[in-house]
């Protein structure tokens, strides 16, 4: 509300960099699955991105923040406890949301990815929990959401193959990346 009530764009590009570079910094981590303090502050950065981008109709630009890349470098990287939760947050910041809304395909497709996860058998239940609680907030069932394959196909062909290494769209850490601060202030 504040960003909005100054309204000076370059102030709002700069405030996403730095909430961006924290996210960054916070997923990289080497406690990040071990403290549940640097846990909890990556969900409220989560929460806040969220409403800084798609609460206010502005998309989350892929070569910022890569959801599904997050997603799936954190199954592969066994990071899913940290990043499942931030994710949750961000989508969830599409609630009031006209444009971001069931069935936005781009949101569908983050929720399918989350969709893929919950059935596993070996996933945390406050991982399962927390899809549950953002699907309930998007007033949509989770029955609903056509799971993806990307996961599924990753463990296949791990599983087939003993040298498997991840496709070039799933980092083995996490990233995130600012804009750059000679870009355009009006990034969101």
């Amino acid at each position: 509300s504040l960003l909005e009530h100054v309204g000076d764009d370059r102030i709002h590009a700069g405030v996403l960099r730095a909430a961006l570079t924290n996210v960054g910094v916070l997923l990289n981590s080497s406690k990040i699955t071990s403290s549940t303090q640097e846990r909890s502050l990556l969900k409220n950065l989560g929460s806040f991105l969220g409403g800084l981008t798609l609460a206010k109709k502005n998309p989350l630009l892929h070569r910022h923040c890569d959801i599904k890349g997050l997603l799936t470098s954190a199954y592969c990287s066994g990071r899913l406890i940290a990043v499942v939760p931030f994710v949750a947050k961000v989508l969830g910041s599409c609630k009031g949301s006209r444009v971001f809304k069931p069935p936005n395909p781009w949101l569908m497709a983050m929720l399918g990815v989350l969709a893929e996860l919950h059935p596993m058998p070996d996933l945390k239940i406050n991982i399962k929990f927390e899809v549950e609680v953002l699907c309930k907030s998007l007033e949509i069932e989770l029955s609903e959401i056509k799971p993806s394959k990307r996961l599924t196909q990753l463990t296949i062909a791990r599983e087939a193959n003993p040298d498997w290494t991840a496709p070039a769209d799933a980092p083995p850490a996490p990233t995130v990346t600012p804009p750059s601060t000679s870009s355009q202030p009006n990034l969101v």
